[in-house]
Formats: C-alpha cells, structure tokens, sequence
C-alpha cells in the first residue's frame, strides 16, 4: 500500500526511524546509577557514591556524572529522563537533572499497580517471602 501511494504520488521516503535514547537516573541514599539505554538497550553506565558527603556535594557529584556520560555517548544523546529509586520523588534532583540534561524528568515506578498496603497477619512467612522477592 505505502509502496503505491510513492508511486502514484511521486513521494520520496528518506526518513530512518531511530530508536529512542532514554537516561535512567536511579537515585538511593547513598548511591546513584545512570544508565542510558537506546531501543530498550543498555548502551553506557556510569554511578557515584556519596559516603561522607553533603547533599550539596552529591548534587553536583551526579550532575557530573550524567554530563560526562551523554557528552561520551553523544551520537545516543538521549530524549527522555526517567529518575527512579528511594530519592527520585525529591524536586530538588528532578529540577537539578532536568537542567543538566535539557529534558524533562519523569517518575520511572516499575510497580505502579502493586498494592504496597500491609499484608494481613494469617498470610504465612513464605508467602510474605516470595512477594517481597517478586517485588525486588
């Protein structure tokens, strides 16, 4: 069909869809990791860890970190940011991130329909085991 419509209109199809560059920043307390991924695939990583330092000095430790990291894999340069982990909800990181990358950061949340409430007292130990595995 599309082959036809080039024919009969004398269309021209040069345009190569490439696969999406997305930046995975998973913050923790006391680590990050950043990942860029292109088509779903694991291209670079970069991390830090941040034993004794301010939360200032972590800031700027992971804002370098992720420059680095898209400067060296500049022909992936990536078009979304996903922030993930225990800190990834706190503003600061996400308008630090968004700033340092150009982009916009989302919440990346791997679990969004697992229901996160306790668990009821008869549910036996290995049960509550296999969730949390499940879980990660």
């Amino acid at each position: 069909m599309i082959s036809q419509l080039v024919r009969q209109f004398g269309l021209e199809i040069n345009a190569v869809v490439q696969p999406t560059a997305e930046l995975l920043v998973d913050l923790g307390a006391s680590e990050a990791l950043v990942l860029l991924l292109k088509g779903g695939e694991l291209q670079a990583v970069s991390g830090c860890t941040w034993e004794g330092e301010t939360l200032q000095g972590r800031r700027e430790s992971l804002a370098e970190r992720v420059q680095q990291l898209v400067e060296a894999e500049s022909p992936h340069r990536p078009n979304r940011l996903w922030l993930s982990g225990t800190a990834a909800a706190d503003p600061e990181w996400n308008t630090l991130l968004s700033a340092t990358t150009a982009l916009s950061a989302a919440l990346f949340d791997p679990f969004p329909g697992v229901d996160v409430s306790p668990m009821a007292e008869e549910v036996p130990p290995a049960a509550r085991a296999a969730c949390a595995v499940a879980a990660g």
